[in-house]
């Protein structure tokens, strides 16, 4: 916050510039220190903290020629490129859905990335619940308890569940109080309080299936987390949103999209659910 403040609006000692305002690029510049600061010191930490002394952390990285760091690279490969590939389709529908709006103003926008930054901001919490999930699910899996394993999965889910009702009902009673924080625009704030209304019943569906992703994966289930994230996100919730805001009738704008939004999550986490029961069960003696 403090990068981002000092080169969005620049630092000056009288009339004399430090560091210029750069507006919406000095966001860029500060993230771009941020991640970078980050990466090396969680390099620093893994080579100092995670890794026995003399480890060679960095030798023969892209060497084929051991078959068992040949079977390890392809391994993460085939668990982790999936990860990827459904993270790129949920984060480029949210993103893509922010310029599909830009026709309809820059007031539905601005209430749109209200609505959207507060729903990333919740998302934090259950996020940590399914990362947690991945491990707790997988040590149990790794003992071959597969009740165990059933059993914590369904626990994070739950808790996940409980999280979404709390962040829905403080959205919902305080969607013109959030809206305010972020313009003083009354057509701004209008317009991002009616939307928070969508995004509190948004809570729902999104813990639900990113606590069911996070167990699925434990499984080595990330393949078809894929497939399903992409049929979700952009054949259903995309495809639905982009005709309730413009096809319809009477076009719901905003609105519509993010009710797309709902549908599509919300087949996500019953397509997830019912994965992670059959796993589970199959995976049990």
């Amino acid at each position: 916050m403090p990068l981002n403040f000092l080169f969005i609006h620049g630092i000056s000692i009288g009339d004399t510039p430090l560091i210029p305002g750069l507006g919406g690029v000095g966001c860029g510049v500060a993230s771009s220190i941020v991640f970078t600061f980050m990466a090396l010191t969680l390099l620093h930490n893994t080579r100092k903290r995670r890794l026995p002394q003399g480890f060679p952390l960095w030798q023969d990285v892209w060497s084929f020629s051991d078959p068992m760091r040949k079977r390890s690279l392809m391994e993460m490969n085939r668990i982790g490129v999936p990860i990827g590939i459904a993270l790129f389709f949920e984060v480029s529908l949210f993103t893509a859905t922010a310029l599909f709006l830009t026709d309809l103003g820059p007031v539905v926008v601005a209430g749109h990335q209200v609505a959207i930054n507060v729903s990333s901001i919740t998302f934090m919490f259950p996020l940590s619940i399914s990362l947690a999930l991945t491990v707790r699910v997988g040590h149990y899996l790794g003992l071959n308890d597969y009740a165990g394993a059933r059993l914590c999965a369904l626990t994070g889910i739950g808790m996940n569940l409980v999280i979404a009702l709390m962040n829905a009902s403080a959205i919902w009673l305080g969607a013109d109080a959030i809206a305010g924080l972020y313009s003083p625009d009354p057509a701004v704030v209008a317009m991002g309080a009616s939307l928070l209304i969508y995004a509190a019943l948004f809570q729902i569906p999104d813990t639900i299936q990113v606590a069911t992703a996070g167990a699925l994966r434990a499984y080595e289930d990330t393949f078809v987390i894929m497939v399903i994230t992409f049929i979700a996100y952009w054949v259903i919730g995309f495809c639905s949103g982009w005709y309730l805001a413009y096809l319809r009738d009477e076009p719901l704008g905003a609105a519509g999209f993010w009710i797309g939004l709902i549908i599509g999550l919300t087949a996500a986490a019953i397509a997830l659910m019912t994965r992670l029961h059959r796993v589970s069960r199959r995976t049990s003696p």
